[in-house]
């Protein structure tokens, strides 16, 4: 894939929550977890579950889109009030 291919695909999702058009092979990387997210459906069902399994009234603000050759990097402030187990971590019903 090219950068220029994953920042089209990036923008589509930001825009219309779409991810269709990612291949079954794309990584995703956050920071709160120790191994990649890889494959269309994993990234899906994991972007699904902050939303709305580990966080209530989740959002995120993107202030930077960054293309490289193979990637794209988001920036972003994620907000949300922790109500379900995440990564072993229990709920703490803070923000």
């Amino acid at each position: 894939m090219t950068g220029e291919r994953n920042y089209k695909i990036v923008q589509r999702f930001l825009n219309e929550g779409d991810l269709s058009a990612m291949k079954e092979d794309a990584e995703f990387y956050d920071y709160t977890h120790s191994d990649p997210v890889i494959g269309n459906q994993a990234i899906s069902d994991y972007i699904y579950s902050h939303y709305n399994i580990w966080f209530q009234d989740a959002a995120a603000d993107f202030s930077n889109v960054v293309k490289g050759e193979n990637s794209v990097v988001l920036e972003f402030t994620f907000r949300g009030i922790h109500k379900g187990e995440m990564h072993g971590i229990p709920p703490t019903g803070k923000a």
